[in-house]
């Protein structure tokens, strides 16, 4: 048991001799200030994406209140409208 622990205090030692504390420190400052950047722009993006898809919904109750009305009037824009003969004008 010792000796395990004599192996991992050597390891350790000369771990900490190669570990810089100054450089790790401005690394993780680095890490922090690119992540926060992320999380804004991420949070940025699903906002505008929300933005972007909140007008479809407005645009499906419109269309859903235009064919309501025009249900209740009584014309079936998806039926096809025939002429009688005598309106139709041909051209050459």
């Amino acid at each position: 048991m010792a000796d395990a622990m004599k192996g991992v205090t050597k390891a350790m030692r000369q771990m900490n001799k190669q570990m810089s504390l100054p450089a790790i420190q401005k690394i993780m400052q680095e890490f922090e200030r690119q992540n926060e950047r992320m999380e804004m722009t991420t949070e940025m993006m699903g906002d505008a994406i929300d933005d972007a898809m909140e007008g479809d919904e407005e645009e499906e109750e419109t269309e859903e209140l235009v064919n309501q009305v025009l249900d209740e009037i009584g014309i079936d824009l998806d039926s096809q409208v025939y002429l009688p003969m005598h309106i139709v004008v041909f051209r050459y």
